[in-house]
């Protein structure tokens, strides 16, 4: 278990012959910083297309939520279900985006979306091989 000092420290993440993923500050011994942290968004549709609707309406305000990049996926073979994974560069907009897409799955997204849930994650290391 990591002392409360060492959690305060900046992730590092060894290059080990990879690639570092682009756009990451990397320090001269080839490690890089990481503070990146991962909404990860999984629930049951009633109809793809009228989820979709809903997303790219935007309702959260992902860019000014903090929302770095985003993924949309869908197991293979299963339509009904809908896989998204938000990125965020602190903890704190992550928890928020937590926070606001509870209410919106009580209200206007109720009638789309079935047993949402969501997780944030931190990145603890990331390479491209």
């Amino acid at each position: 278990m990591p002392l409360a000092a060492e959690a305060e420290q900046p992730l590092r993440a060894s290059t080990g012959g990879a690639t570092l993923a682009p756009g990451r500050p990397t320090r001269a011994d080839g490690s890089e910083d990481i503070r990146m942290f991962t909404l990860h968004i999984e629930h049951t549709v009633t109809g793809y297309d009228a989820w979709k609707r809903m997303f790219d309406a935007d309702p959260v305000d992902r860019k000014g939520s903090g929302v770095t990049a985003y993924r949309v996926r869908r197991p293979v073979g299963d339509t009904g279900t809908v896989m998204v994974e938000l990125d965020f560069d602190s903890r704190e907009a992550g928890e928020r985006m937590g926070a606001a897409l509870d209410e919106l799955w009580k209200g206007p997204a109720a009638a789309i979306t079935i047993n949402p849930h969501s997780r944030l994650t931190e990145t603890v290391e990331t390479a491209t091989l």
